[in-house]
């Protein structure tokens, strides 16, 4: 689901201090409803890395945000054509 900056900030149940400490939110995974949810703010290249970012928290939660971050960019450039454009489709669009 792609969805705006203050819905995201909603959605993701953190505490006003730490939404503005972060500055945004890029994304969150909710696995008790099989959504992530995806900042539309983002620009289409994030938005893809903020996704490949959540997946990789379901396959391992037990991972560090910063080991996260560097296993989504590490498969983002290992990505054929196809499924970037795969991808870039599936949160191209608003829900």
């Amino acid at each position: 689901m792609v969805c705006s900056d203050l819905q995201v900030r909603k959605l993701s149940g953190f505490s006003p201090t730490h939404c503005r400490e972060k500055n945004s939110i890029n994304g969150l995974i909710i696995p008790d409803r099989n959504e992530i949810i995806i900042n539309k703010s983002l620009d289409l290249k994030e938005r893809v890395l903020t996704l490949v970012h959540e997946l990789i928290h379901l396959v391992d939660p037990k991972l560090s945000e910063k080991q996260t971050e560097e296993n989504a960019q590490s498969l983002y450039t290992k990505l054929s054509d196809r499924n970037l454009g795969f991808l870039e489709f599936a949160v191209s669009h608003s829900s």
